[in-house]
């Protein structure tokens, strides 16, 4: 009977495993992959799990906070100018709760020099809306700490459970017919932004003027604004954690217009009550040199222009103050040019999707990691637009009339007749078509399709992704 038994459990147990296995795979499918707005085409996951891909103990500082610190730091760009070893850990709506559950994780697996912290979450209260919830915890690897954070921060007024965290299948199953090639490619990579997430451009900030920024007129005042007493004390909290593990805190305050002097002494006060220096960069424009029409995304975010000001003030501080150490040549960190060269390569992308002027245009896809795909009748373009096609490496003669090609490096690939054209790049096939319509078609879709205008697609060998596909009409360039 005992052995009956023991037959039975072993079964028992052996076919919990595999559910639980099951549920572990499928939950990799169908969770939403994060789309950072600088890989915005392809949809990589890249954010708080992908710290954990990095060797242990590899990393200098450490940057915690919301998305005022995801989009004004960027890790990669302060290693090519200072070789220093950092990433983001953060998330949107960060409230100093997580910040601190998220801390312990970090101490786990890194032994920082240096963590910034921004002191954004003195002035909020905790955020446990499942938006930023999913966002965060979602990607934290599973632990007590991780168990302790979701109970804490799971909104059970709308339902939230405990089970939906640990197998979010139970929460994204309905996704099944969203599902994508991208949302199987479940092996993890390293992040080449180290957790940044790059914001282009300003078009937030085409209406506003400074009367936003109205704090960069007014005199500092003695007068401190309320804190939220529950937030302040997990950031002590998270001093002290940082202390007994030898690292030293930094608070600082990314630029933002809703800033006020009364935050700023608030901030003051509180930082040296911790005994921790706060660098407030909304004190500091001059010094970083910021313009609020060209380094602003949105009145709280910075684009790439701005966090690169901001990323290259930050970077010497630590050196200069901090004593951070310079690992470029290192053969331990070898990969991080690497991660650079790729990043430059995503953010080439972004430019491309952003460039609606057409010269300009013509100009950045002339790169050498570039395959470009043409298909059009160039009579529906005017002269002036015909002579900027020039620009591409096409045959001039064929200009003047239908085009149908592609071209690698620069180098024409012949037409293979019938109105078609194929060619392989690795795995990845690029076929264009003229016969009841122009067509496009890469990794398996049509990027343009139409019967007027010139159509050109551009695929990133080296990212192997669609970097952007466009029709040009009238000199004007058209996305779908």
């Amino acid at each position: 009977m005992k052995g009956i038994k023991l037959k039975n459990a072993m079964k028992m147990t052996a076919f919990l495993i595999v559910v639980v296995l099951l549920l572990n795979v499928l939950s990799a499918v169908f969770i939403p992959k994060q789309k950072k707005s600088m890989t915005k085409y392809n949809g990589e996951l890249t954010h708080f799990d992908l710290f954990y891909e990095e060797p242990r103990n590899s990393l200098d500082v450490i940057f915690l906070g919301s998305s005022h610190i995801y989009s004004g730091i960027s890790p990669i760009e302060m290693w090519n100018t200072y070789g220093i070893a950092g990433y983001n850990c953060t998330s949107s709506s960060q409230c100093a709760y997580k910040s601190y559950h998220f801390l312990l994780d970090i101490f786990k697996y890194q032994k920082p020099k240096v963590v910034v912290f921004d002191l954004l979450s003195l002035f909020i209260d905790e955020t446990n809306d499942e938006i930023s919830n999913r966002s965060a915890l979602n990607y934290m690897r599973f632990s007590p700490n991780f168990l302790t954070t979701v109970h804490h921060s799971m909104n059970k007024k709308i339902g939230e459970t405990m089970e939906s965290y640990i197998f979010p299948i139970l929460r994204y199953h309905s996704r099944w017919e969203e599902l994508s090639q991208v949302d199987f490619g479940i092996k993890k990579q390293r992040d080449c932004a180290k957790g940044y997430d790059m914001r282009y451009g300003t078009k937030c900030m085409v209406k506003l003027t400074e009367d936003q920024f109205s704090f960069l007129r007014e005199q500092p005042t003695d007068k401190a604004a309320p804190i939220v007493e529950k937030s302040a004390g997990y950031i002590r909290n998270m001093v002290e954690l940082c202390r007994k593990n030898g690292t030293q805190m930094v608070f600082i305050k990314t630029p933002v217009s809703d800033y006020t002097h009364e935050k700023g002494k608030a901030m003051q006060k509180f930082a040296e009550e911790c005994g921790v220096e706060l660098i407030d960069y909304n004190r500091k424009w001059n010094e970083l040199g910021l313009d609020y029409r060209v380094d602003f995304l949105d009145t709280v975010h910075l684009n790439l222009n701005g966090a690169k000001k901001l990323t290259k003030c930050l970077g010497q501080t630590l050196v200069n103050d901090f004593g951070m150490p310079d690992h470029r040549g290192e053969a331990d960190y070898s990969s991080w040019d690497k991660d650079y060269s790729t990043y430059q390569a995503e953010t080439h992308a972004l430019e491309l999707q952003e460039c609606n002027e057409l010269s300009g245009y013509l100009e950045l896809v002339q790169r050498e990691n570039y395959v470009l795909l043409y298909a059009g009748n160039v009579s529906h373009v005017n002269d002036s637009v015909r002579d900027i096609l020039g620009l591409l490496p096409l045959e001039q003669e064929r200009i003047q009339y239908g085009v149908l090609d592609i071209s690698d490096k620069k180098e024409r690939v012949h037409n293979a007749g019938n109105g078609k054209m194929r060619y392989d790049i690795r795995d990845v096939r690029c076929e264009i078509s003229a016969e009841n319509d122009y067509r496009i078609r890469l990794l398996g879709k049509n990027v343009v399709q139409g019967e007027n205008g010139f159509y050109l697609g551009v695929f990133d060998k080296k990212l192997n992704i669609v970097a952007d596909a466009i029709k040009i009409l009238n000199g004007q360039i058209l996305r779908e």
